[in-house]
């Protein structure tokens, strides 16, 4: 691990921890916030398997915001989300293109945190709220899935702007 990706995590970490804890919108039962979009976007732009690391950000968010029963199931889930997006980008990049491939991991993005917080809320209350809280993570993954493609062109220009230029 180079120390420039470690750095880059720790900050990855913060911007992830602001995004859900100051950038939310209160609704119903719970909160939307932009956290999943954060983390494919950070996917996308520090290319690298690190980007499991900045999953702490989400976990600090729920431990510091009176959540602390969800800072390890947040923490794992956003990790996958985040290590399954750089991998799915690396991989189809050149197949399909950067959009489509950034596309494909949003998608794949959004069910894994839909099932990874269905699985949570069955192992902690059981069965019994499936749907509900399907449903809120379904409009959750809307926003973002909307928020993500809009960050598209800016996480594009953060990447080229991030790449070292050798050309002197």
């Amino acid at each position: 691990m180079k120390t420039k990706e470690l750095a880059y995590a720790g900050i990855g970490a913060a911007i992830v921890f602001v995004s859900g804890y100051y950038l939310k919108f209160n609704v119903l039962n719970g909160y939307y916030n932009l956290e999943d979009s954060v983390i494919l976007i950070l996917a996308f732009v520090m290319e690298s398997p690190i980007v499991f690391a900045c999953s702490i950000g989400a976990g600090l968010c729920d431990l510091l915001s009176g959540s602390a029963i969800y800072t390890i199931p947040s923490m794992l889930i956003y990790g996958i989300c985040g290590i399954s997006a750089f991998y799915i980008i690396k991989s189809l990049r050149t197949k399909i293109g950067e959009f489509k491939a950034y596309f494909s991991a949003l998608i794949v993005c959004e069910i894994i945190v839909i099932m990874g917080y269905v699985l949570t809320f069955s192992i902690l209350y059981g069965l019994s709220d499936f749907r509900g809280v399907s449903l809120f993570y379904l409009v959750q993954a809307g926003i973002n899935i909307v928020t993500a493609l809009i960050a598209y062109p800016f996480a594009v220009r953060i990447k080229k702007a991030l790449k070292p230029n050798h050309n002197y």
